[in-house]
């Protein structure tokens, strides 16, 4: 199990990267790539979200998927199974649990799809405007959530889905916390559609892909 140190600040944070298969990750890319293309991007992108993230402080990967998890252990990622498939709210909300279980403090939720995430992402996303208190960033249309941060981890209930940026935030001020919207380019951009995917992975840190022209 994972034990995040208390840092010199005394506040224990751990990341999590909830992830599905990579054999049935970006169905919408079929008109781009191929069915095996599609994994290898799914798992580069997951990758580069895990090694970022694992670079500044303690990360789970939860998934249902065997592949997956061993890729997490391999680059010093914790590995949580889910009890079953049912979707990402109730793999964040395992996350939650586990967090709970180890007396995180703060819990950063990141989507492991960001291909464009850099460590300064990270740390940004770390600042919050009070502790407890909650940062969401939104992706580039601003209505959907790349990644939110809950101090505490159970701060409010994830509503990833439509809308989700607006909902996390109305659950904020519902609960009467301080919530932050943090908009940067490495957290905006997920990879998700064909329009997405060639500024998406236009970066050293991915594998070529045939036919992008990164």
């Amino acid at each position: 199990m994972l034990d995040p140190a208390l840092p010199p600040d005394g506040e224990r944070r751990l990341a999590v990267v909830p992830q599905k298969s990579f054999a049935t990750a970006k169905a919408r890319l079929r008109g781009v790539l191929p069915e095996g293309e599609r994994a290898r991007v799914a798992e580069a992108m997951a990758t580069h979200v895990i090694d970022t993230l694992v670079a500044v402080l303690p990360t789970a990967v939860v998934s249902a998927d065997r592949g997956v998890l061993d890729l997490a252990a391999s680059r010093g990622a914790w590995p949580i199974e889910e009890s079953g498939d049912d979707g990402l709210n109730a793999a964040v909300t395992e996350a939650v649990w586990e967090a709970q279980g180890l007396a995180v403090h703060t819990l950063a939720v990141v989507a492991g799809d960001l291909a464009r995430i850099e460590i300064d992402d990270v740390y940004a996303l770390l600042r919050l405007p009070s502790r407890p208190g909650v940062v969401v960033a939104p992706d580039r249309s601003g209505t959907g959530t790349n990644a939110i941060v809950l101090s505490p981890p159970e701060a409010i209930d994830v509503r990833f889905g439509p809308n989700s940026m607006r909902a996390h935030v109305a659950a904020a001020y519902r609960a009467n916390l301080p919530v932050r919207v943090l908009r940067r380019p490495g957290l905006q951009l997920d990879v998700d559609t064909p329009d997405d995917f060639p500024e998406g992975l236009r970066r050293r840190a991915l594998p070529p892909v045939t036919g992008t022209g990164a």
